[in-house]
């Protein structure tokens, strides 16, 4: 028994995945190729953005309703090294297809999907009030972090900046109700707030404070490969994506210059060389420069170098500057 809301939009559907599995001779209908086929034949067509919205909102909540089971519940079993390891896991396969089609969208989004891949990240990422431990509580943020993330590496993959402040500004509801900006709480070093211990002690991590970043650059490498195919891109773009993410809450939290979110551009070369451009470019193109317009640590130059400052000020403190 399949159940369906009405003919015509099942069997459009059907007739939708029918073309793209022929496109990745794939013989499963609901396939992640077929979706992610889908969303490229959807993507250039503006006639297409009704069926483009409804993909992504189809696949929100299948994920959504994936992830609201009993493997999910809040109450139980007890937070541990594997239990954590093993929700992490399960929160990743029921994201499997919303990623591969979040790396693709990110890369070739155009101004107008901007808004589709913004609420995508607000009803992934804001939360209501409920009782049980506080790391599952927490955790459940995973999907959109993972989204965030996808959604930025193909973005900053095809140089497309915009994209990035929308989705580092979507606003959230948190569980007590008030908004936050979607940069504030989602970054991998903001998913938990306790019991953080946890995701330092992964199944196949060695226990540092950079783990999870790891485990989510580990988990995003063939997601992003379609569209980074080269290993040391793709560790270049991971690495710019965090820098960029501190960035941006070192701007819009009230942490100005006493913590951002770390991770594995501490310790590579990329960073010296990415402050390096964006600090030319805010001061030979001041307000015009590009990563002021993208408004994702600022709106004008001055703005981009004091988050700049205040960044390299929390480097310093950890002693990695």
């Amino acid at each position: 028994m399949i159940r369906i809301e009405d003919a015509d939009l099942f069997f459009e559907a059907v007739a939708q995945y029918v073309t793209s599995i022929e496109d990745f001779s794939t013989p499963h209908p609901l396939s992640t190729e077929a979706a992610v086929a889908s969303l490229k034949r959807y993507l250039p067509e503006p006639r297409y953005r009704i069926q483009l919205s409804d993909l992504v909102d189809m696949a929100i909540l299948r994920l959504v309703e994936a992830t609201t089971g009993e493997e999910f519940a809040m109450n139980g079993p007890t937070p541990d090294r594997q239990s954590v390891t093993a929700r992490l896991r399960r929160y990743e396969a029921a994201c499997s297809t919303l990623v591969a089609m979040a790396t693709v969208g990110g890369f070739w989004a155009e101004e107008e999907h901007y808004p589709m891949w913004e609420r995508a990240v607000q009803r992934l990422g804001s939360m209501k009030s409920s009782g049980g431990f506080p790391v599952w509580q927490q955790l459940r943020r995973y999907p959109a972090t993972l989204l965030l993330y996808a959604l930025g590496l193909g973005a900053l993959a095809a140089d497309r900046l915009p994209l990035l402040g929308r989705v580092f500004t979507a606003s959230l509801h948190d569980a007590n109700k008030e908004q936050v900006p979607a940069v504030g709480v989602l970054p991998v070093p903001c998913l938990v707030k306790s019991g953080g211990n946890l995701l330092v002690a992964l199944d196949e991590m060695g226990g540092y404070r950079t783990d999870l970043n790891d485990w989510v650059y580990n988990l995003l490498r063939p997601y992003a490969a379609p569209v980074i195919p080269d290993d040391d891109q793709y560790a270049m773009v991971f690495e710019k994506l965090e820098i960029l993410t501190a960035l941006s809450y070192s701007y819009y939290s009230p942490w100005h210059g006493q913590w951002a979110p770390p991770g594995k551009f501490m310790y590579g070369w990329v960073r010296s060389r990415f402050f390096r451009e964006i600090k030319d470019s805010l001061s030979e193109e001041q307000d015009e420069s590009r990563y002021a317009k993208a408004a994702i640590f600022g709106s004008t130059a001055k703005e981009g170098q004091q988050a700049l400052t205040d960044l390299e000020n929390c480097l310093r403190t950890w002693g990695v500057l």
